[in-house]
């Protein structure tokens, strides 16, 4: 019943009463932790799961590389994996020493064999790669995950385009349930994208080669409400234009969609006709442009078309090089205009509000403002 609905209640009630009969600890932990407390660590929850601390498997002893843990129905259904510098640098090595693809693999064959949502860090501090992960996932299988971020670290750990994702494709067959999938990191190989429960998919990269982006924009997405991606200019064959996600701008296979974003780009001189042109436009609520290298010409191209903005209700401009008069233009659209940026993540740099650059003069001189 758990694995055919996972997310029915009804099943862990099921077996955690049969397993209450055995007088096993984690009957009385499914109790605990059923609606409405499943994410709430209450001091009965702390205490139980203190008292038996078999319940955690084979990750006893890691509770620093397991964090952000929540319990429901009995079972860890979020968790956060990633190295940290203590453990990665201590010398002589602390014990147990375990890979972070192995404490993956022990979350998913232990108390997390039904997790909904995985954020993982932090692989090595030294040559950054998610490739183990990626086959870990697809070996294992987990048919419960609903969210998966991997990327999740800071400045201080590794630069952006210093850390790899590797090859998806591996993955796609072992997580059919996915719905949101954040992928943050350098180089990263799409494959031919097949993840039909996607709602939600977002790219961080500073170099988004033309092969990813294509498979992006000629993917299937019966469900998928907001895509997030940004571009950059890092990579040895980076999207330089519009062409390889032209299936996108024509609304190709994307009923659903609602936000999107084109972040991060260098070639907003050819996105703006090309958006104003665009089947997907009108379908759109929120369209976010920030950190790109929009300016005052192509704010006038789009102040020429209001009817064309008339379905947005917000337009993201942040961390672009508008000038007061090209927000001026922005603002006769019938639609809100947001001028900064702030939700960029957790990485400090990430963080700080951004309005406009003045760091470059005509098109040719501008940067996409986040690439190392």
């Amino acid at each position: 019943m758990i694995l055919d609905e996972p997310d029915d209640e009804a099943g862990y009630l099921v077996y955690g009463d049969w397993l209450a009969t055995l007088d096993h600890p984690r009957g009385k932990l499914v109790a605990l932790t059923a609606h409405p407390t499943r994410a709430e660590m209450t001091a009965e929850i702390a205490t139980h799961l203190a008292a038996h601390a078999e319940l955690w498997g084979e990750l006893r002893g890691l509770d620093d590389l397991v964090t952000e843990v929540v319990w429901r129905s009995g079972f860890i259904a979020s968790a956060r994996i990633g190295h940290t510098r203590g453990r990665y640098f201590a010398r002589p090595k602390p014990a147990p020493e375990v890979a972070i693809a192995d404490v993956v693999a022990r979350l998913l064959a232990g108390p997390g064999r039904f997790l909904r949502e995985l954020t993982v860090g932090i692989v090595e501090f030294e040559g950054n790669d998610y490739t183990s992960i990626i086959a870990r996932l697809a070996a294992q299988a987990p048919r419960s995950l609903r969210s998966l971020y991997l990327g999740d670290f800071r400045p201080d750990d590794t630069e952006l385009n210093w850390s790899t994702i590797g090859d998806l494709s591996p993955l796609y067959a072992a997580v059919p349930r996915l719905e949101r999938l954040r992928l943050r990191s350098g180089r990263l190989t799409l494959g031919a994208l097949e993840l039909p429960a996607l709602r939600e998919l977002a790219i961080v990269t500073g170099g988004l080669e033309v092969a990813s982006a294509h498979a992006i924009a000629t993917a299937t997405w019966p469900r998928l409400a907001k895509l997030d991606v940004m571009f950059g200019d890092r990579a040895p064959d980076h999207v330089r234009g519009v062409d390889p996600i032209a299936p996108l701008l024509a609304a190709t296979g994307v009923p659903a969609l609602r936000v999107l974003g084109l972040r991060n780009t260098h070639f907003h001189d050819e996105l703006a006709p090309a958006l104003l042109r665009s089947a997907i436009l009108p379908q759109l609520r929120v369209l976010d442009l920030s950190l790109g290298t929009l300016g005052d010409r192509e704010a006038e191209v789009f102040a020429a078309a209001p009817d064309r903005f008339a379905g947005l209700d917000e337009l993201i401009v942040g961390g672009n090089y508008l000038t007061a008069d090209g927000l001026r233009a922005l603002a006769t659209l019938p639609c809100r205009v947001v001028s900064t940026t702030t939700d960029l993540g957790r990485a400090r740099w990430e963080c700080n509000e951004l309005a406009q650059r003045t760091d470059g003069g005509e098109a040719g001189e501008r940067y996409a403002a986040i690439f190392e």
